[in-house]
């Protein structure tokens, strides 16, 4: 996501070392296994990949990604204390959400845009960040929740008709095509990368300069899905959304990638971001309720619903999509708690 030195993240990014994915083609491990056997030949994975995805079809009968795909959506039981457990919201894999991955699957089938964006991002990735890459390329969208989902999140908040939105990291517009459904007046957004800025405005949304983005509020609800990760202040950041909120009713929907690895994107090279927060624990829940009780404290923010959702990349010519794990919240203004949550970076 955005981030870099900024404070403020971007949406399309490839995420390493904690995805899962499912593949299209070839559908079984066997067939797999037949097909590169065949291939053995070529030595590049890139062009026997190719080869792969061009002489191969999904057996007939076969399920499609859509429908072979799952995900846990709740929590292990009684990992959260009570309080939370009231507010959490269980998803479920909805409509719009298979249209998602419908799409991804239908993009498995161009073989040779595949290709060129495989060979594109090998050649732009040492002079660019995957943010820019992928806003070069048009590709990378990303999938949280759908308009339906994201309404019931603010209406357990008690919004129900909100007016201003602010989507904060926006990349390419994708999400906040979903969330603004639900918005009467302006929709705003905030992006680092200047080729995903441009994306936004061809999509008509309005673009506030990443310093003084808080003098256009205040905002019903100010979004920050899957940035404080990628982001150099996270802590800083969160403050700076509880100060731009409209009085007694804004909310902030967060949307969090757990584990929680953050690092910060600085051109083609990454670094630590300035506030490191330290989470302890190692499961979803763990860290969910560690950011219920300390980091969102500490900002001036409870929390007021939460739920599990995954977070879904479009793929590549190796896998129809990558799945993260998010972990949501709905966030309201409170007291500033009095402790600190961060190291500072060396």
């Amino acid at each position: 996501m955005h981030g870099r030195l900024s404070g403020s993240p971007s949406k399309t990014r490839a995420r390493e070392g904690t995805c899962q994915a499912m593949a299209a083609l070839p559908t079984t491990k066997g067939d797999g296994e037949k097909m590169l056997s065949e291939y053995g030949w070529v030595r590049n994975r890139m062009a026997r990949q190719l080869l792969v995805r061009a002489h191969s079809a999904p057996p007939s009968g076969s399920r499609t990604v859509a429908q072979s795909f799952t995900y846990e959506y709740g929590v292990r039981p009684d990992s959260l204390d009570d309080e939370l457990a009231k507010r959490f919201i269980l998803n479920g894999y909805d409509a719009t959400t298979t249209r998602f991955m419908e799409y991804c699957e239908g993009q498995t089938g161009r073989v040779m845009l595949l290709w060129f964006n495989a060979v594109c991002q090998t050649c732009l990735r040492p002079f660019a960040s995957v943010t820019t890459v992928n806003g070069l390329l048009s590709r990378g969208l990303m999938w949280v929740l759908s308009r339906e989902q994201f309404r019931e999140h603010l209406a357990r908040a008690g919004v129900h008709q909100p007016s201003t939105l602010l989507d904060i990291g926006a990349g390419d517009g994708n999400v906040t095509n979903e969330l603004a459904a639900s918005f009467t007046g302006g929709i705003y957004a905030t992006e680092a990368d200047s080729i995903m800025r441009f994306r936004l405005g061809r999509r008509g949304y309005r673009c506030l300069a990443e310093d003084g983005w808080e003098s256009h509020g205040p905002f019903d609800v100010i979004s920050c899905l899957n940035v404080l990760d990628r982001c150099d202040t996270p802590l800083s950041l969160l403050r700076q959304m509880r100060g731009a909120l409209t009085p007694n009713r804004g909310v902030i929907i967060i949307a969090i990638v757990f584990p929680f690895r953050p690092f910060v994107e600085n051109g083609a090279d990454r670094k630590r971001p300035t506030e490191e927060v330290v989470v302890p624990g190692n499961s979803i829940e763990d860290h969910m309720q560690y950011f219920s009780h300390h980091v969102f404290p500490a900002a001036g923010l409870k929390v007021e619903a939460l739920s599990r959702a995954p977070y879904l990349c479009e793929g590549d010519m190796f896998e129809p999509y990558y799945l993260l794990h998010d972990a949501i919240f709905v966030l309201s203004a409170c007291d500033f708690a009095d402790f600190s949550v961060f190291e500072e970076a060396d």
